[in-house]
Formats: structure tokens, sequence, C-alpha cells
């Protein structure tokens, strides 16, 4: 049995240790990311949305991106033939084909007027890219090739719409879409 003097270093030593092991822990990017405030996100990337990738199966997408999400806010009409289906969750379109998940269009209206805190849900590629940023964001941060007057696509398949008065696009021109090479329809 241990003397209470014993007891009481014990409590201080680990007491101390757990004390710091928090605030360690508080302050680390992981415990950030975790907290209940800082909820998870899904990444737009060039072969899914970080969180599904491309081929897979429409149930576990649904699944994977409404743990993220909350529950789909619609399920809007593909306007292509052929077997497409979409899921919505608010701004960000899910696309499958014949029950496989084909793309993503993440986007407000053409005229770039809502602005980006009306925005839902808040969505950003792995390289920061998200609905008004600039055109010259994106050129800084992608390799890019021309596919439309307005579109531009990034070397790992990700499709930038820009809202643009003039051609060539300026370099403040704003991102009003951003999607997954192949959506159908593309023109949208």
């Amino acid at each position: 049995m241990r003397s209470p003097r014993a007891v009481r270093l014990l409590r201080t030593v680990f007491g101390g240790l757990a004390t710091g092991l928090v605030l360690a822990l508080a302050i680390s990017p992981l415990a950030t990311a975790a907290s209940p405030r800082a909820r998870p996100t899904v990444l737009l990337e060039g072969d899914g949305l970080g969180v599904a990738h491309f081929g897979s199966p429409a149930r576990s997408v649904t699944s994977a991106i409404s743990a993220r999400l909350g529950s789909p806010t619609g399920f809007p009409a593909a306007g292509c033939v052929g077997g497409y289906t979409q899921v919505a969750w608010h701004d960000l379109i899910v696309q499958f084909r014949h029950g496989r998940f084909s793309g993503y269009r993440y986007w407000v209206n053409a005229s770039g007027s809502a602005p980006a805190s009306a925005i839902s849900p808040q969505l950003v590629t792995t390289k920061g890219i998200s609905i008004g940023s600039t055109f010259a964001q994106v050129k800084r941060r992608y390799r890019l090739t021309q596919t439309g007057t307005d579109f531009w696509k990034s070397h790992d398949g990700i499709v930038f719409a820009l809202n643009s008065q003039s051609y060539p696009s300026p370099p403040s021109a704003l991102v009003y879409e951003i999607k997954s090479y192949g959506v159908c329809p593309a023109a949208l």
C-alpha cells in the first residue's frame, strides 16, 4: 500500500502530464480538424471527391458524402440520356451513370452574383480553389488547358468555369463552377 504522500505525488505528476497532453492536443492541427466546430469537408478532386472515387457504387458515395455534409437536399434531373441520375447537397451535385459515381458539379449561377457566404457547402479543391476564386489564383495553382471560351481544365481533370465579360478571360475573372471533366451535360 502506498503512503498518502506518495499518492499525492503521483496525482501531481500524472495530473501535470495529463494537463500537458490535453494542451498539446488542443493546439495541434489534428485537434482543430477533429473538434466539433470544425466539420470535416469533401475535397473537389480530379478523380472524385476525396471521400469517394469515380466508379464507386452510388449507395456508398451517397453515404460517404452524407456523413460529411448531411442528408441530400435534392435529386435534380441529370439532363442527359443513358442512365444518369444525380444527388444534390445544395450547390454540390453528384452524378451517377448506371449506379456508379461518374462526375460532380459544384456551382452557382453563371452570373457569379451569389456571395461566397451564400454558397453551401463551402468546398475547395486540394489546392485551395473554390467558387469565387480568381482566374489568376487558379493559374498559380494549376497547369491549365482551355476547353472552351471560359472553361479551363487542370492536368488532373478538374474543370473551372469563369464568369468573364471579355475574351480572353482577365486574371480577375471569378470561378462560378468547378466540375469533373466529362460530367454530363458538359456545357453547363
